[in-house]
């Protein structure tokens, strides 16, 4: 997924059927050395980086850089704006200026595990990350519908808001991820850095299992350390991680 296309098709096509990728990098919510960036600013640092990549990185280009930022700025407000403005995410500016901060430094490397970072599935260690929730473990929260991709955040501690009770007392609440071996039904209930085995996802049920390394044989991205299937795991190009404008 290309870093203009993960905000304009990625978000709604695919929460609800791929889990969150396992880079590696700082997640320290108190680390000191970046600027936090505010809710309202957040689109706009992001076109930037995002721009700047495709500038410096893809010899295949075809849009300048205003019409770049212009673009991915628009789609990043139509789309990931609606989790960083509604109350219920918990939009942290000094996680957001980490997860920026960590981008840029991908960027400037021209480093292909951009791709990585931009993958939007629910409660991944990429920048959706800057979204923190806002309801404890154990407490009530909204409806989880999948229109209403805000409430995927709702909950602190990564938890999940899940459906409890009946049809008739359906009782959601915040509860923790499955961790390694649990049942689940679909990537977004596991613990980060895991996949759900589940051959369809909401309809029938697997276990909670480690995502697969390069080289491995594989079905679907989700599977994959990298997030890229292609019948086995592999790393991104520097084309799929740069070249919008290219596609």
């Amino acid at each position: 997924m290309t870093t203009s296309r993960v905000l304009r098709a990625g978000v709604l096509a695919s929460i609800p059927f791929i889990a969150a990728c396992s880079l590696v990098l700082d997640t320290d919510r108190h680390r000191s050395d970046s600027v936090p960036v505010a809710a309202s600013d957040f689109c706009a640092e992001f076109a930037d980086l995002a721009c700047t990549g495709e500038r410096d990185c893809c010899s295949a280009s075809t849009r300048d850089f205003d019409t770049c930022t212009r673009q991915v700025s628009s789609e990043c407000v139509g789309n990931f704006g609606r989790y960083v403005l509604d109350p219920r995410t918990g939009y942290d500016a000094r996680q957001a200026g980490v997860a920026l901060a960590e981008a840029r430094e991908l960027v400037a490397a021209c480093d292909p595990a951009i791709q990585m970072w931009l993958v939007f599935p629910p409660k991944p260690p990429t920048f959706p990350r800057v979204l923190t929730g806002t309801i404890p473990i154990g407490d009530a929260c909204e409806e989880s519908r999948l229109l209403d991709l805000p409430s995927f955040f709702t909950c602190e501690e990564d938890g999940i808001c899940t459906q409890l009770g009946t049809v008739a007392n359906p009782d959601w609440a915040c509860v923790r991820p499955a961790a390694q071996g649990d049942e689940c039904n679909y990537d977004g209930v596991c613990e980060p850095g895991l996949q759900c085995t589940a051959s369809i996802p909401f309809l029938t049920t697997g276990t909670c299992e480690e995502r697969k390394p390069t080289g491995e044989p594989c079905a679907r991205d989700a599977e994959c350390i990298t997030y890229l299937c292609n019948t086995v795991c592999r790393d991104a190009t520097n084309e799929e991680a740069f070249c919008a404008a290219a596609d």
